[in-house]
């Protein structure tokens, strides 16, 4: 028999460290869903180790690395704010809190070491992982594919975890830097197509194998007459990640940099600007916990050329995205090369893609996770009631 969840508005701490300038993925689903909880009743109490870029009434506690606040610091500053429910959003949490706990997993990959992941990284992380993996009462799960990896990894899990889904972090109402403004910015012929990607140049995004199937992409277009200024330019956007000098390399190499483009991390607005003017995405990553970038493409209708890969293919379901059978390079080259050749596939492409894309939404996602908090809250109420004591974890 399920227990009746405590009404009213519920006091929940969340754990807003990820909340930094430039902040991708992760922080991006911090932000949005400290948004999205107030209007399902959830009042939130945000603290971290550092100040939280725009919410300047976070309780902080200054201590860094955040592995170090987490370990020593974060359960007493959460409970300082009496909360019903204390949520570590980042996967990272704390030996034990006295509080009902809630972790939010993305992904496993600090547990991997075939992850790609810094060693550094992953030494600084995996702990706090493995913590909130152990601790919890309850895990949110961001996709089916990464409740799977966690319940695989640690069977114990199985009956605490939940998948709650993310939504997109862009809209195509979003303001947005106008496109003559953003080929000047970032030296872009005016007839060359764009072919976007955003994230990081971690090893699992294979960045540098993109960049040789664009090559050989551009060397087929100008063997079929196409002259320079047509030909498409390959945009990554994001912050240097652990293949960056290899990317650097690739570019170089293969003489393409007038036909690359790096620009490092962008504001939101030149990230609308340049999904509104792109002929489609691509992603060739062998893993996402979710796949937060390619739901922003798909919510602009672009059409998606994916690999599919974890998380990736649920957001492919229904025919939304066109998917590489290899993420070799001369495969993903003949791929895009299709795509490019073919508006009226790009289009209904396009539309399956934003069909897809609305299913997704912050507001349910703050929906199910309220309703996450109050049955964690009230489970531990009627165990303090039935026994005494806070249930023994």
């Amino acid at each position: 028999m399920s227990l009746p969840a405590p009404q009213g508005r519920l006091r929940v701490a969340v754990d807003a460290s990820a909340l930094r300038a430039g902040r991708t993925g992760i922080g991006c689903y911090v932000e949005h869903l400290l948004v999205a909880l107030p209007a399902e009743g959830v009042q939130v109490l945000s603290f971290s180790n550092r100040p939280v870029d725009g919410h300047p009434e976070a309780a902080v506690r200054r201590l860094r690395p955040t592995a170090a606040w987490l370990a020593l610091l974060a359960d007493r500053q959460a409970n300082r704010l009496r909360p019903d429910v204390v949520h570590f959003p980042t996967g990272r949490a704390p030996r034990r809190t006295a509080t009902p706990m809630v972790v939010t997993i993305h992904d496993l990959s600090p547990l991997q070491a075939a992850s790609g992941l810094r060693r550094r990284e992953r030494w600084l992380t995996a702990p706090g992982l493995r913590r909130g993996i152990r601790e919890a009462d309850a895990l949110i799960a961001v996709s089916a594919d990464t409740a799977r990896a966690l319940v695989a990894a640690f069977p114990s899990t199985a009956s605490r975890t939940v998948v709650i889904p993310e939504g997109p972090t862009l809209a195509p109402g979003d303001p947005a830097e106008p496109a003559a403004s953003l080929r000047r910015r970032l030296d872009l012929p005016d007839l060359a197509p764009v072919w976007l990607h955003v994230g990081a140049s971690e090893p699992r995004k294979q960045l540098p194998q993109l960049v040789e199937a664009h090559a050989m992409a551009v060397n087929a277009l100008r063997q079929a007459g196409a002259s320079g200024v047509e030909l498409p330019v390959l945009v990554l956007v994001g912050p240097a990640g652990g293949d960056a000098s290899r990317l650097r390399d690739t570019v170089a190499r293969l003489a393409l940099t007038p036909w690359v483009r790096c620009p490092g991390l962008l504001s939101r607005s030149a990230l609308s600007g340049l999904h509104r003017m792109a002929e489609l995405y691509v992603t060739v990553s062998l893993h996402e916990g979710f796949g937060l970038a390619v739901l922003d493409a798909m919510g602009f209708g672009l059409p998606v050329l994916s690999s599919g890969r974890g998380a990736l293919g649920e957001l492919a379901a229904g025919d939304a995205a066109w998917v590489l059978g290899d993420t070799a390079p001369a495969v993903v080259a003949a791929e895009l090369l299709e795509l490019h050749d073919r508006p009226l596939l790009r289009r209904a492409l396009g539309q399956a893609a934003r069909t897809r894309a609305a299913a997704y939404n912050w507001q349910r996602t703050a929906l199910a996770t309220a309703d996450l908090y109050r049955s964690v809250a009230a489970r531990r109420r009627a165990t303090v009631n039935s026994q005494g004591a806070v249930w023994p974890r």
